[in-house]
């Protein structure tokens, strides 16, 4: 389905990620930890499927201050941390069953990163203790990571979206051997800083919040004037209502439920007099009128062609007003209701064969907005 707020098949999404973490490793909250927002492209593939890549570049820095004991031990110095990187992913997502605004989402992707890494450590305590020092060490890396994607997008308006989402997964890091350089009092030393792997699974759940907007696809472009998703080349039931359900010829659901309701609609022979049968079909028919008061319904008789031409034009003309006055004592204000009677002007089937005949005695029923 469509949703006259969200977006609809061919739709490309731009999107920011911001990650909401911003407590150091202490749980003090501390921008030192902020990183750059993902930029993530979504495309949808149908109206409930989605195609993402990602883009994240990460640059981050952290300082630690120290200083010497009050009995003039230990050293005075600061420690620098400076983290970067450059990663890819693509995903997809399977968006469930929401309303015209919230849609939650499902599915999964894989990333892929490239690391760089610098410590740096300098004391410049030149007492007896530490003579001037100072230590660089230098690394590169990259990760791999796959996960589950759970998460959900809030349309404030067709064109603009607000969301938010965790990732619950794995991440397997390979940090390459690197260098070390020491000097100590003018002298510098070099060394191998060992590399490692690591893995690690579920991690921290940190949600996110997102930000994007739509730009639809080339249909879309051409027209879209009640704003259901749905070109208006393509568009079936114009004027839909915003934040309607509707399916992918840009009509509510419930256009297509009451044009299957009217088929169970029956009379007594010859005459305007609705069967019991039908009053249960009837009855649905005057609860969705009941719950979207801004519709309105066209009722139309046909028959076959078996009898006087008047006769039959009068006859269809009664059995659509029939159901008119149903329907007003089920409380649908008449205001919103209007009938027609057509006769045999109108056949669907042959009226030479008796399958032909009954599929041409019916009343139609037109949902409009």
């Amino acid at each position: 389905s469509v949703y006259a707020q969200k977006p609809a098949k061919g739709t490309f999404l731009p999107e920011a990620e911001l990650n909401l973490n911003f407590l150091d490793r202490d749980g003090i909250p501390s921008f030192s930890n902020f990183e750059l927002p993902t930029l993530r492209g979504r495309y949808f593939v149908q109206n409930d499927l989605v195609l993402r890549v990602d883009l994240n570049l990460q640059n981050s820095n952290s300082s630690t201050d120290f200083f010497e004991n009050a009995d003039g031990t230990g050293n005075t110095g600061t420690s620098t941390s400076k983290n970067g990187g450059i990663g890819f992913g693509v995903g997809i997502e399977k968006h469930l069953s929401g309303t015209n605004k919230l849609s939650p989402y499902i599915g999964f992707g894989v990333s892929y990163g490239m690391l760089s890494s610098t410590q740096e450590m300098t004391d410049v305590n030149s007492g007896v203790y530490q003579m001037d020092y100072s230590e660089t060490t230098e690394q590169t890396g990259s990760s791999i990571g796959a996960g589950v994607l759970i998460g959900a997008d809030y349309w404030v308006n067709s064109s603009f979206y607000v969301g938010t989402q965790i990732n619950i997964g794995f991440q397997s890091q390979t940090i390459n051997d690197g260098t070390t350089d020491i000097t100590t009092g003018g002298t510098t030393t070099k060394s191998v800083a060992a590399g490692g792997k690591g893995f690690s699974y579920g991690g921290d759940i940190i949600p996110s919040f997102r930000i994007g907007f739509a730009i639809p696809s080339n249909g879309d472009a051409e027209g879209d004037a009640d704003g259901d998703g749905v070109a208006d080349s393509k568009d079936k039931c114009p004027g839909t209502p915003k934040g309607m359900v509707v399916g992918d010829d840009g009509c509510p659901a419930i256009v297509k439920e009451i044009s299957m309701l009217a088929k169970n609609i029956y009379f007594e022979t010859g005459s305007d007099v609705i069967k019991t049968e039908s009053h249960k079909s009837l009855d649905k028919v005057a609860l969705i009128l009941n719950n979207n008061k801004g519709a309105k319904l066209s009722i139309e008789g046909h028959t076959d062609n078996v009898g006087d031409d008047a006769m039959n034009l009068d006859l269809s003309k009664r059995r659509a007003a029939s159901v008119v006055k149903y329907l007003t004592s089920k409380g649908v204000d008449a205001s919103r209701l209007s009938s027609e009677g057509y006769g045999e002007t109108r056949p669907v089937a042959d009226n030479a064969t008796k399958d032909g005949q009954a599929l041409n005695r019916r009343v139609e029923m037109i949902l409009m907005f």
